[in-house]
């Protein structure tokens, strides 16, 4: 599904299975993806706004992609409640992006975490607090986590301290809920 310049999309209640990307939000798109279940394919859900434009993922599972269950670029992307895990490398990837997500399980693809492709902004906000890693150790979560701390030419790092030291409730919240995460 490719959303393009829409001011406010609502892709919910869905299911996909083995798409090349399931929910593709493109230029200057605002998008909400909720309530969704996303199995295989390349990618699960981006958020590739190549500017002004935002998302929210909340209480969605997005696993067994071959490349990322989330793809970041060029936008703000905030998520909770979610299970994610790709199949592929990485779960989550992107470039020059903010984000903040927290009581979500992220789990490792085969080689990480979370990997920075390029970032030559200042570093925008990578708050990732407040998640399930699959593992309580900060030394295992940091070597998963492919960031400016692992390349000089990467002008970012990912927060994800203080973790989860196990499984956070994934259960259906409301977007009143969202909010007091901010608070």
């Amino acid at each position: 599904m490719h959303i393009s310049g829409h001011p406010n999309a609502e892709v919910y209640d869905c299911v996909f299975s083995d798409c090349l990307v399931a929910v593709n939000g493109l230029a200057n798109s605002n998008i909400s993806v909720h309530d969704c279940i996303v199995t295989g394919g390349n990618i699960g859900v981006a958020i590739d706004n190549l500017g002004a434009g935002s998302g929210v993922i909340y209480n969605c599972t997005i696993t067994g992609q071959n490349r990322n269950s989330i793809y970041i670029g060029l936008s703000d992307l905030s998520g909770y409640g979610n299970n994610l895990q790709s199949a592929g490398a990485y779960t989550i990837g992107g470039n020059n992006f903010s984000a903040s997500f927290h009581g979500n399980h992220i789990l490792k693809g085969t080689v990480g975490l979370i990997e920075l492709h390029f970032y030559h902004l200042a570093d925008m906000g990578l708050d990732f607090t407040n998640n399930w890693w699959g593992i309580a150790d900060a030394d295992s979560i940091a070597d998963w986590i492919h960031d400016g701390s692992d390349d000089p030419d990467i002008q970012a790092l990912v927060r994800y301290e203080p973790f989860a030291d196990g499984p956070v409730s994934t259960e259906q919240k409301g977007f009143g809920d969202m909010k007091r995460l901010f608070r």
